[in-house]
């Protein structure tokens, strides 16, 4: 279910992902500006990224939906 509403935040938003069948799911941050792990720290948020398939891509580990649902909003608060 949380990767699921992760997969619809990434969409609404159109950023790049990789659907997965693990615990973790890796998306693109090139069309996000400004300092993108700062900014998810200041909402409490700790990501890192890491340059794959010519881009920056982050990698988000599944937790629970409610943690889930803070992370989304998070998302879309810097991406919009």
């Amino acid at each position: 279910q949380a990767k699921a509403m992760c997969y619809d935040c990434f969409k609404k938003l159109s950023l790049e992902y990789i659907p997965s069948s693990t615990n973790f799911i890796l998306f693109n941050i090139d069309k996000i500006k400004g300092d993108f792990t700062g900014l998810m720290q200041a909402k409490n948020i700790y990501v890192q990224f890491r340059e794959h398939f010519g881009g920056k891509w982050c990698r988000v580990s599944m937790g629970t939906t409610e943690e889930m649902q803070q992370f989304c909003a998070a998302l879309k608060d810097i991406a919009s």
